[in-house]
C-alpha cells in the first residue's frame, strides 16, 4: 500500500513538474507569422487582417500636415498613423470581403487636441480606444481615394 501511494506521489510530481507548453511550435507559427506578407494572406475574418496591421505597419506619429495615405502608400512604405492604418483595414474589408465600413473619427473630452481615427466594420469596431467620443462618422463611399489601387488585394 506504501508502495503505490509513493509511486503515485512520484508520478503527479513528475506530472507537475513538466512543461507541456510547446515552444518549438510557437517559435514556428510566430516565424510564420512574421514572414507573411499582405499579397500572400487570405486570411479568413477581417479581424485578422486588422491584427497584422497592428503587428506590422509601424506606427508613425502624425506630422504637419497629417495627409492620408493611400491603401497602396501605406503598404509601401508600412508606416502609418492611426488614420493610414484604419484606410488599410476599410480597404481590406471592402476588397476582400465586400463590407464597407465605417471611418469614426473620435475625440478626446479632456483633450481637444487629442483626436483618434477608427473603423465600424461588419457590426465590429477595429482600433477603437476607450474614452474617446465619437464626433464623425464617414461611409466608405464618402471617400473615394480609399479605394484607389488597391482592388489587387
Amino acid at each position: 500500500m506504501i508502495y503505490k501511494k509513493t509511486i503515485l506521489l512520484i508520478i503527479i510530481i513528475i506530472l507537475f513538474s513538466c512543461n507541456f507548453y510547446d515552444y518549438e511550435r510557437e517559435e514556428r507559427i510566430q516565424k510564420y507569422w512574421n514572414e507573411f506578407t499582405l499579397d500572400d494572406m487570405n486570411l479568413v475574418s477581417i479581424y485578422y487582417y486588422h491584427v497584422w496591421i497592428l503587428d506590422h505597419i509601424e506606427y508613425r506619429y502624425n506630422e504637419d500636415p497629417d495627409n492620408w495615405q493611400y491603401p497602396q502608400e501605406t503598404l509601401d512604405i508600412m508606416k502609418g498613423d492611426c488614420e493610414d492604418r484604419g484606410i488599410l483595414l476599410l480597404a481590406i474589408a471592402y476588397y476582400k470581403f465586400n463590407k464597407k465600413g465605417e471611418a469614426i473619427i473620435g475625440i478626446n473630452p479632456n483633450n481637444f487636441n487629442d483626436r483618434h481615427f477608427y473603423t465600424y466594420i461588419d457590426g465590429k469596431y477595429y482600433g477603437k480606444l476607450d474614452g474617446y467620443e465619437e464626433i464623425l462618422r464617414i461611409p466608405y463611399d464618402e471617400v473615394p481615394y480609399w479605394i484607389e489601387e488597391i482592388n489587387h488585394l
